[in-house]
């Protein structure tokens, strides 16, 4: 289930929403297995400030890492969340 990438505290559905969108576009073509994250998201996260979390929409300016947006884009979500993946180490 895509419920356990992200951690909700109040948020709108049109945020929520969308968010689940992203993640299942990036689900289909695998890009959800290397993501070490959990997306926070919500107005529970106003005010907060966590520079280990991530998140997404304007309520999760105060963390280490922040889209903006009310409600970000799903293509714009999608490429925030392809780009906190941890990039496969290559041995030489």
């Amino acid at each position: 289930s895509l419920s356990r990438h992200i951690e909700e505290r109040s948020a709108c559905s049109a945020c929520y929403g969308t968010l689940i969108h992203a993640l299942k576009r990036l689900d289909e073509v695998g890009r959800l297995k290397n993501l070490k994250h959990t997306i926070s998201i919500g107005q529970g996260f106003k005010g907060v400030e966590d520079p280990k979390k991530v998140g997404v929409g304007s309520c999760t300016q105060g963390l280490g890492k922040s889209l903006p947006g009310c409600p970000p884009k799903a293509v714009d979500m999608a490429e925030f969340i392809k780009g906190l993946e941890q990039p496969p180490r290559h041995h030489s």
